[in-house]
């Protein structure tokens, strides 16, 4: 799961919990909201995103 820290419409409380609740690994990306492909700091969500994706693990 990737959790952003400014994030107002899902607390990072709240997907804390969520990743807990189902053994999930969590990414926190510091400095951006919701939207993070879309916020000024989308280059560090794309750091967590990419290896992820580059992996096979998305299918």
């Amino acid at each position: 799961m990737l959790a952003a820290t400014e994030d107002r419409l899902v607390p990072l409380v709240s997907v804390r919990a969520t990743a807990r609740r189902y053994g999930a690994e969590i990414r926190e990306t510091g400095g951006v909201g919701h939207n993070t492909m879309l916020d000024a700091g989308w280059p560090e969500g794309w750091k967590q995103i990419e290896p992820w994706l580059a992996n096979g693990r998305a299918h």
